[in-house]
């Protein structure tokens, strides 16, 4: 339980840290991200691959399995707002 007190505070903290953070700071630490995670998928194997998409997806799968309703549109309006696409129910 204090573990989870204690990520969901350091949840808190990182929110706050981005958001003050001006746009040409968040690129590049967007561009930063994405060169490591490049190098470093560049040098996986197809098995570590697998491996990776697998863990990927079962995260992901208990994380919408784990969402509120509220949760749930949020996510689907965030996916909207990034793709620019149409919502359906």
């Amino acid at each position: 339980m204090k573990k989870r007190a204690r990520l969901q505070a350091d949840q808190v903290l990182h929110s706050l840290a981005r958001a003050a953070k001006t746009p040409e700071q968040y690129q590049v630490r967007l561009q930063s991200q994405q060169v490591s995670q490049t190098a470093s998928r560049t040098a996986e194997t197809p098995e570590q691959r697998q491996s990776r998409l697998q863990e990927d997806q079962a995260y992901h799968r208990v994380t919408r399995a784990d969402e509120t309703p509220i949760k749930h549109v949020a996510r689907l309006l965030g996916l909207r707002k990034q793709r620019n696409v149409a919502i359906t129910f």
